[in-house]
């Protein structure tokens, strides 16, 4: 495509475009950049004041942290005698960080492994009103003192949906029924209501929605499918 435009606007029109391309560069305005510059400032407040040596990366999507590893164990404020409990009120008194309202209520036990060292790790199951968040889970890793050593794992914020499904489970077996070999057999413990963020699966698309999972497993060429209606 050619534009012409009259003598001497192409050159002021070219530095300001390029004007504004560096200010963009040098100074981000989006909500997500400067929430991510408060998650490093208060990380830097605890690593200054609480004299807390750690490593750290950051979830790109939603400004919060995805790794948090201690040099030392860290206590937790409030002592807790299991390593169940110590790790939900970790993610209590650092709520602010994980954008949380109340991991006590909605962070899920589901399950627990000891290594050979005697550490344990914690893995916790993000839910809204009740139903699992797929593919969102918090690991909390704590000593044999029950210290807390690392956290890692991911965390959607701000669930704001009606997680209410307009058809049955039964209703959506029947759907997917419809779709696969008839030597597909379904596996019923695998099914069950989620809440998805389909970013996770198609970085194009920021829809959040609850869907019934329905798992079926063809025996004949082992294929193991999940569908979401």
């Amino acid at each position: 495509i050619t534009i012409k435009i009259p003598g001497g606007k192409m050159k002021k029109l070219i530095v300001t475009i390029i004007f504004l391309s560096v200010a963009a560069f040098l100074y981000p305005k989006s909500d997500n950049w400067r929430e991510k510059m408060d998650i490093h400032k208060k990380l830097k407040f605890i690593q200054t004041n609480d004299m807390v040596e750690m490593e750290y990366n950051l979830d790109d999507k939603y400004a919060i942290p995805r790794n948090l590893i201690f040099k030392k164990g860290i206590k937790n404020k409030i002592k807790m005698f299991s390593a169940r409990d110590s790790a939900k009120q970790f993610l209590f008194e650092n709520r602010d960080l994980y954008k949380m309202k109340n991991p006590w209520q909605e962070m899920e036990f589901y399950s627990e492994s000891i290594d050979e060292k005697n550490n344990h790790h914690i893995k916790l199951q993000q839910k809204y009103k009740n139903i699992p968040v797929w593919g969102h889970q918090k690991i909390v890793h704590l000593n044999d003192k029950n210290e807390i050593i690392s956290a890692n794992g991911t965390y959607l914020p701000d669930i704001t949906i009606n997680p209410v499904i307009n058809i049955s489970k039964q209703q959506a077996v029947n759907i997917v029924r419809g779709t696969v070999p008839q030597t597909s057999v379904l596996i019923n413990e695998n099914c069950g209501a989620y809440i998805l963020d389909m970013n996770d699966f198609d970085t194009n698309r920021h829809d959040i929605f609850s869907a019934w999972q329905i798992n079926f497993y063809d025996k004949e060429k082992w294929d193991n499918w999940y569908y979401y209606v």
